[in-house]
């Protein structure tokens, strides 16, 4: 037996004298060792029944009856050549099978994918189930739905004839009430269409042209103003067919109309001045207040509710805004490069302008300060300018490609969403639905076309879809489409 050494002994002898001494002593107990960390396992879920009665949650019964019929061919019964006993016994397994669980038996080639000799038919615990290592999955939390592309309509909904409908890119023949009822100017005649019921009318045959009309801004409102060639202003009242009043101020044409609410209307004409009628006041043929700042025809008018402001643009391609407070020019915002007829104001308070052919460009105007927020240049004379209810700028073009653009306002600008080159003459003419949501224009070729241009579209009404009944004595005499 070897004797036992102590430990200092033993580290004594283990010692060499040619060896450098240790620099620091050994601990006397030993360096805890760190064990290896095992990867941990995901949780699983099994479910135990009880040791005699089996679990049918862990069975495929559908599999387990398949696997009654393998590697068990037909008996042969002894003394008897040619006799199988029990028969065919796949035939008794898909009888049973139909019994018990109301499947169908499967064919041979189902029975291959099903067969699995490992499982019993009778299992006592469940298949244990790996749960989910995150409850919140990068699949679940990054994915986001599909963005749906808009689709725009290829052709107009509605096509009318409109014989008599000026060519004229200074005068404005369209506009549509808020009781849904589209007033259209063709020559000496005013037609009006109810778009809820697709009937025409005629409201009145004048001795001169209209060169102008505009429906009172009042939501249960049936007048509608008349600009006539010769500078008269003649309020209708459409539901009894009746003219109310007659405004003599102007020496030549009015071309421009806007409504300040259902009793102030101002005017726009060819001899450079803009004239403000006040209708609750008894009329002696006086305007309230005269407004000179153009020193060209006044083509464009357009009135913010918001911000009590009217703006005017004429032929020399001024813009300009004025107080209902004072006849004077209350801000200049700057000036196209030809005659300025697209104005609109948006519910933001910002205002839309459009130059003509020797323009081409839509710039966008802050109406409190005056500054100019954006501008982008066309490729074609900018006739109308509209905001929809989405916030988007519809502007119709004449010369040279007489199209209709849809236009996106963001912080960089305006972009073009879309642009419809269904026409095939000017777009002279722009009305947008009580809605906001459809848009009928008027070309140059007298027709009028009704769009769609909104993406959450309402449905169709019965005009739209059917054809119109006319009442006689109407120019809206054919639909094209």
């Amino acid at each position: 037996q070897t004797p036992r050494r102590h430990k200092a002994d033993s580290e004594h002898i283990q010692a060499s004298p040619s060896s450098p001494a240790p620099t620091a002593p050994t601990a006397p107990w030993p360096t805890p060792i760190t064990p290896p960390r095992t990867p941990l396992k995901p949780l699983q879920f099994c479910e135990y029944s009880d040791r005699l009665i089996p679990s049918r949650a862990g069975s495929n019964m559908e599999t387990g009856f398949d696997l009654l019929t393998e590697n068990h061919g037909p008996r042969k019964v002894p003394g008897v050549p040619g006799h199988f006993q029990g028969g065919d016994p796949s035939a008794f397994a898909r009888l049973l099978r139909n019994e018990l669980l109301g499947l169908a038996s499967p064919g041979p080639s189902d029975r291959e994918e099903l067969r699995t000799p490992e499982r019993g038919l009778f299992r006592y615990k469940s298949q244990p189930e790996e749960m989910e290592s995150s409850l919140f999955s990068v699949s679940t939390c990054m994915e986001t739905p599909c963005k749906v592309a808009r689709r725009f309509p290829a052709a107009p909904y509605k096509v009318l004839s409109a014989p008599g409908l000026e060519d004229d890119y200074y005068l404005n023949l369209l506009d549509w009430s808020s009781e849904d009822q589209l007033a259209v100017g063709l020559s000496r005649d005013v037609d009006l269409w109810n778009a809820s019921t697709g009937r025409a009318s005629r409201l009145c045959e004048l001795d001169t042209s209209v060169c102008s009309l505009r429906w009172a801004r009042r939501s249960n409102s049936n007048h509608l103003a008349l600009g006539l060639v010769n500078g008269d202003v003649q309020i209708w009242d459409a539901s009894a067919g009746v003219q109310v009043l007659c405004l003599k101020g102007h020496r030549r044409r009015c071309c421009a109309l806007s409504w300040a609410n259902h009793a102030e209307l101002f005017s726009g004409s060819q001899d450079t001045s803009i004239l403000h009628w006040d209708l609750r006041e008894p009329c002696d043929g006086r305007p309230t207040e005269r407004l000179a700042g153009h020193s060209e025809e006044v083509c464009g008018l357009s009135w913010s509710e918001e911000l009590q402001l009217l703006a005017s643009g004429g032929n020399e391609g001024d813009v300009l805004l004025w107080s209902r407070a004072s006849p004077h020019v209350e801000r200049r915002l700057g000036s196209h490069a030809a005659a300025c007829k697209a104005l609109d104001w948006s519910p933001r308070g910002v205002l839309a302008t459009g130059g003509g052919t020797a323009d081409r460009s839509i710039r966008l105007w802050n109406g409190s300060t005056g500054m100019q927020l954006a501008q982008v240049e066309t490729d074609a004379q900018v006739c109308n300018l509209a905001w929809s209810v989405d916030g988007e700028l519809i502007s119709t073009h004449g010369f040279s490609t007489c199209e209709v653009s849809i236009w996106k306002n963001h912080a960089g600008g305006l972009s073009q969403v879309h642009a419809f080159h269904w026409h095939q003459a000017r777009v002279l003419y722009l009305a947008m639905s009580p809605d906001h949501q459809s848009a009928a224009m008027g070309t140059g070729n007298e027709m009028l076309c009704f769009w769609h241009l909104s993406p959450k579209q309402i449905k169709a009404s019965p005009a739209s879809s059917s054809s119109l009944s006319l009442s006689e004595g109407s120019s809206l005499s054919r639909t094209i489409r």
